[in-house]
């Protein structure tokens, strides 16, 4: 299990890459409702990395509505999420949801 300060560092990582790093940064941020009872999920085939109830993740193979979908099914509902820098519509994230 990865220890608080490990987390911490990746998640700094992540989200404080350079703008010419685009293959690290992360593809995929999510906001739940309720936070992840741990720090990581695995859904929709990729590592989630979270801090209360922002996650971020790489690109998965799925649709963003899908990967979306997964993430609720594995964490809790999802509030916001955003794909490449574009957020779901109001109608996608209300399928994600159901």
């Amino acid at each position: 299990m990865l220890r608080p300060l490990a987390v911490a560092m990746i998640l700094a990582t992540l989200v404080a890459a350079p703008s010419g790093a685009k293959d690290t940064e992360p593809y995929y941020r999510a906001e739940l409702s309720q936070p992840l009872a741990g720090n990581h999920v695995i859904a929709g085939g990729v590592l989630w990395m979270c801090d209360g109830t922002a996650c971020v993740a790489g690109k998965g193979t799925g649709r963003p509505v899908v990967m979306c979908k997964r993430l609720a099914e594995a964490a809790s509902p999802v509030t916001r999420f955003s794909f490449g820098g574009a957020d779901l519509s109001a109608d996608d994230l209300a399928r994600c949801n159901a």
